[in-house]
């Protein structure tokens, strides 16, 4: 049986080739970033999507889509990603769940970057919002300068992972389908947080 288990583990690490174990989970973990979150008189129009994504198999897996000059016309991106490297890039953010969220949740783009950060993991999940339309609220809570500057710095090592992975253009459906998985995540969340 252990043989088996060794087998998956090096499956599952994907193009490292490295063996990892096999860390069951009872929930998928999710990282996801998305820019351009702030809508007025009409949506928001989004700029770029990242999601990180851990199965509760261990599998992970990033996929991207990336605003082409033509509005909502998208590129598609996909790259395998090994269990130790989302393990690390959720360490490196743990700063992030004693950063203030809005309140009324999605009222103000509390940060002021037009872009919205979600870490979901076994023992903590956070997420901020925008009011994606015409109905803004000024929030209760808000920043200091240093709280901004740390969810910036969050923002940054997200896109500056994205950037040294391996990414292969994909369909629509294949980064469809792995927003569905994190949408049902995100949903929980808001109404765990109303």
């Amino acid at each position: 049986m252990r043989f088996f288990y060794l087998v998956l583990a090096v499956f599952i690490s994907g193009c490292s080739g490295v063996a990892e174990k096999v860390e069951k989970i009872e929930e998928p973990r999710l990282i996801f970033l998305t820019e351009g979150i702030v809508g007025g008189i009409s949506s928001p129009i989004v700029r770029q999507g990242v999601i990180f994504y851990q199965d509760a198999l261990g599998k992970c897996q990033v996929w991207t889509r990336k605003l082409k000059e033509a509005p909502f016309q998208y590129s598609y991106y996909v790259s395998d990603y090994s269990l130790s490297q989302f393990k690390q890039l959720l360490s490196k953010l743990d700063a992030v769940k004693n950063l203030p969220l809005e309140n009324p949740v999605g009222g103000e783009d509390i940060y002021e970057l037009d872009t919205s950060l979600g870490v979901f993991s076994d023992q903590w999940r956070w997420m901020n919002q925008a009011p994606g339309g015409c109905v803004h609220m000024n929030s209760k809570t808000l920043p200091s300068w240093w709280q901004k500057r740390r969810f910036k710095e969050a923002v940054h090592l997200v896109k500056n992972e994205l950037e040294i992975l391996n990414l292969k253009e994909t369909g629509k459906e294949s980064y469809e389908e792995a927003f569905r998985k994190a949408l049902k995540i995100t949903d929980n969340y808001r109404i765990e947080n109303k």
